[in-house]
């Protein structure tokens, strides 16, 4: 009977010994095949979250571009106006031509003015304002044209009162006055010279009838002729 009970003392340890395969102690389950070292969080197959914000996309599509700097302002503008005062003879000695296209032009506009009653439409033919105010040598240049324009204005109004109907005016032609002169610095309160002349003509038609109007003064700047006073000064 006692050897009975070692038979089978020795065939339940054989049992459990071929159960025991791979060297795995009893009891515990198989590891996974990639195990991670000890005190270090398992690592997800799934790549992590960027917690950086992502690159907006330019028009390009790419996020490289959404950090390139912004394109300059457009300096052509300015460039433009530099190009624009470098052609300017500050010193103002070209005399310009006793006739041109350009003359004949503003002349025209400042017929249509006066038939229409308008004096903007013949404002072209005035003296610019930016020139004028480091032309003129007093206290407040620009207060002085805005004076001058204002007289240019009602001059235009009064010419057109002396007819009844401009009705198919036309522009017939334009003439400078009495020769061109140079007027130096330091006279009539200037501090740039200028060519100047008298009683310029502008001759027109209405209907069958002729007529002209005198232009009082007339000065240079810049190869250009331009009014200062239409009508005689009134003191």
């Amino acid at each position: 009977m006692h050897n009975l009970r070692s038979r089978s003392a020795l065939l339940l340890a054989a049992l459990a010994a071929v159960s025991c395969s791979r060297n795995e102690p009893p009891g515990v389950l198989a590891a996974p095949s990639q195990t991670q070292p000890a005190n270090h969080p398992a690592r997800s197959s799934a790549p992590a979250a960027s917690t950086a914000p992502a690159a907006a996309p330019s028009a390009s599509g790419t996020a490289a571009d959404a950090s390139a700097p912004s394109a300059t302002p457009d300096a052509a503008p300015e460039a433009a106006a530099d190009a624009a005062a470098d052609a300017i003879d500050w010193k103002n000695k070209a005399k310009p031509e006793l006739t041109s296209a350009e003359l004949d032009a503003h002349a025209k506009a400042l017929l249509e003015a006066i038939a229409k009653d308008d004096p903007e439409i013949g404002r072209d033919f005035f003296f610019p304002r930016e020139p004028f105010k480091p032309l003129k040598d007093v206290a407040d240049a620009d207060r002085y044209w805005v004076q001058l324009y204002g007289t240019y204005k009602r001059d235009v109004h009064e010419l057109h009162r002396k007819r009844r109907d401009w009705t198919g005016a036309a522009f017939e032609s334009f003439a400078l006055g009495t020769p061109p002169t140079w007027v130096k610095p330091g006279d009539e309160y200037n501090k740039i010279g200028y060519y100047r002349t008298f009683r310029g003509r502008l001759r027109y038609t209405v209907g069958d009838k002729k007529g002209h109007i005198d232009v009082h003064t007339i000065i240079s700047w810049n190869g250009q002729w331009y009014i200062t006073h239409l009508a005689p000064i009134k003191h």
